[in-house]
């Protein structure tokens, strides 16, 4: 409501913009987001199925959810306090690394107890590696004047890329293998190419 209108003109198709995700000088900023989609997907369906065959309530999910929520409120903040502080590219280093350590951890969860570890864990290592992440992409879209919204729409396609051929491959390896191990060791290395995004900007931290 305070902020003023920012008003561009869309001009490409949607395979032209389709073709930006391909693009030799926006490669690094779709890896980045095609690896956050991933993730994504992985977060919303895989681990919450693996917690229902590791035989918890519907209650014990609820909970785990809502304390990993609060954690990741609280740690948003600090990160956010720390990374005017120190700069978000060095808490995007450090956050994106203990991210995909989060996700090699949920592969030893073999209890209701080790879940409620590997999920807080979870939930502060994903506000370290989102809030810089978010800060250096909106960074980015700030400083294309006039052609904003062209990172916007990299960001979306490249994120639904990533969500839509995960689930794809994931589909397909369950059918031969119901190895849930395998998928958290993909997904955390995979959540290591988040890194990309931190060198295609020129943020002034």
């Amino acid at each position: 409501w305070f902020s003023s209108d920012v008003k561009e003109t869309y001009s490409d198709s949607i395979f032209s913009a389709l073709r930006c995700v391909f693009r030799r000088r926006t490669w690094r900023q779709a890896i980045a987001f095609f690896a956050a989609g991933i993730e994504d997907q992985a977060n919303g369906i895989f681990w919450p199925l693996f917690l229902f065959l590791l035989a918890l309530s519907y209650s014990s999910l609820g909970f785990l959810i809502s304390i990993s929520l609060v954690i990741t409120l609280a740690v948003s903040y600090i990160i956010g306090r720390l990374s005017d502080r120190v700069g978000f590219k060095k808490v995007m280093n450090i956050g994106v690394a203990l991210h995909a350590l989060s996700w090699v951890g949920r592969i030893f969860v073999a209890s209701p107890g080790a879940a409620y570890a590997a999920h807080s864990f979870y939930g502060f290592s994903r506000a370290a590696a989102a809030v810089p992440f978010s800060a250096i992409f909106y960074d980015n879209v700030a400083s294309a004047a006039g052609k904003s919204y062209c990172a916007v729409v990299l960001c979306e396609q490249a994120l639904d890329l990533g969500k839509m051929l995960f689930l794809a491959g994931a589909g397909l390896f369950f059918l031969f293998s119901k190895n849930f191990d395998a998928i958290f060791l993909f997904v955390a290395i995979t959540a290591l190419c988040m890194w990309f995004l931190r060198l295609e900007t020129k943020h002034k931290h």
